[in-house]
């Protein structure tokens, strides 16, 4: 299982994605550092303001009542990225490859695990990889705050939280983001499978994706319910206290169900099937 997962891992990474995904998180670190300064000036009269600024812009997504395409956007496209990259892993072990491999690496059980463990440490990997290549951007464009939970200046929020720890802020942040992509990749693994059509997978997630953004924007009895807000920290209670009960535990707890959910349908799906008749 584990020389599986060491060669699932070594498929994932593919050149042309690693590229894309370098450029696109250098463009939006540059985007989010120009956005936080002018932000800070706008609301607030400060120009201090610090590269965890700059990298909450860049993922907090959107809140609120906010239409705005260039955020959603920002929002939208890592999520599709990863899907896009680590989805489709077992499609193309499947379409690409003799079926009968499934009987060498040994127990079905162990080839399931391997591929849900290959996507996860992937996910965790394109997420810590996007929050440095934006930090590093905006560190040569903006300060190192010291000490690290300084408050943030930037927050685009319906409500300021009186103090909003930079470093606590920053954990969540990044514990909602890697929970959610997790989330729909596995959800993806596992509708590949089935289906065999990773692309109209790929397509209905992120139609799920786009309309989470679209109801949630004044319908606040949605929003803990729409797969996707989970890792838009602005809708929760923190910074949106109307949006009753979407608290950041909530969102993790919503994304650990759904996550398990789909590991244990792709396992009865991958138990059942029939993979040398196909």
């Amino acid at each position: 299982m584990f020389r599986t997962i060491f060669w699932n891992m070594l498929a994932i990474v593919r050149l042309r994605y690693v590229i894309f995904t370098l450029a696109f998180f250098l463009f939006l670190g540059f985007v989010s550092a120009r956005e936080a300064s002018e932000r800070a000036v706008l609301d607030t009269g400060s120009d201090r303001t610090t590269v965890w600024d700059a990298l909450f812009v860049a993922f907090a997504g959107p809140g609120l009542r906010d239409t705005s395409l260039v955020r959603m956007l920002g929002w939208f496209l890592p999520h599709l990225i990863v899907c896009a990259m680590v989805g489709d892993k077992v499609w193309r072990d499947l379409s690409q490859h003799n079926p009968v491999f499934v009987v060498r690496v040994g127990l079905r059980l162990h080839w399931w695990l391997a591929q849900v463990i290959s996507v996860v440490l992937a996910t965790i990997a394109y997420t810590v990889l996007a929050m440095a290549v934006v930090l590093t951007i905006a560190g040569s464009m903006l300060e190192w705050s010291h000490p690290f939970d300084t408050s943030l200046v930037v927050t685009e929020a319906l409500e300021r939280p009186l103090y909003a720890n930079a470093a606590n802020i920053t954990l969540w942040m990044t514990l909602l983001l890697m929970t959610t992509f997790c989330t729909f990749t596995i959800w993806q693994t596992t509708l590949s499978l089935i289906t065999r059509l990773p692309t109209v997978i790929t397509g209905a997630l992120a139609l799920i994706l786009a309309f989470s953004w679209i109801l949630g924007i004044d319908r606040k009895s949605l929003v803990p319910w729409l797969p996707g807000s989970q890792s838009m920290i602005l809708r929760h209670d923190l910074f949106a206290p109307d949006v009753a009960g979407f608290s950041l535990v909530w969102s993790l707890v919503y994304n650990g169900i759904a996550i398990l959910a789909a590991v244990f349908i792709g396992l009865f799906y991958t138990i059942n099937m029939d993979f040398l008749g196909e």
